[in-house]
């Protein structure tokens, strides 16, 4: 990650300072400017091209600063929802008051080998679950 005194600085170029007025004024008529002007002219030229592949560079490195942040923000991101589902009430309930949970969510219709719902689902949350749904009473099951 870089430190912002690492990061680039920008300048805020007006279009004054990044065209001269002897390109302003010729931009206003159809005059051709002067040999020695050409010479200018094209200096210019060249040296906008350097500030713009430089400005080319800068956009990059930002660009690929911007997306490791990313990157690390979803981790962090990752890890704050790991942490808070540690801290969720329902991993601290005794095994008796989640039975009793189980019984009075139960509504007794279910397919007796479906899985996917009942006392079969209940069953294969975790090992804390597992055991209050088969120590419970038998009206669960």
């Amino acid at each position: 990650m870089l430190c912002p005194k690492y990061l680039p600085t920008f300048t805020e170029d007006s279009d004054s300072c990044l065209v001269p007025p002897i390109v302003d004024a010729y931009l206003k008529t159809n005059n051709a400017p002067l040999d020695l002007e050409i010479v200018d002219i094209r200096d210019s030229l060249q040296n906008l091209r350097q500030s713009l592949v430089q400005v080319d560079e800068e956009i990059k490195l930002l660009s690929q600063t911007l997306e490791k942040l990313k990157t690390r923000r979803t981790d962090i991101s990752k890890a704050i929802s790991k942490h808070r589902s540690m801290l969720s009430p329902i991993r601290r309930l005794p095994p008796e008051m989640l039975s009793e949970i189980f019984v009075r969510a139960n509504d007794g219709c279910y397919a007796v080998f479906d899985t996917s719902y009942g006392p079969w689902a209940l069953s294969h949350v975790n090992r804390q679950w597992r055991a209050a749904a088969l120590a419970g009473p038998g009206c669960l099951w």
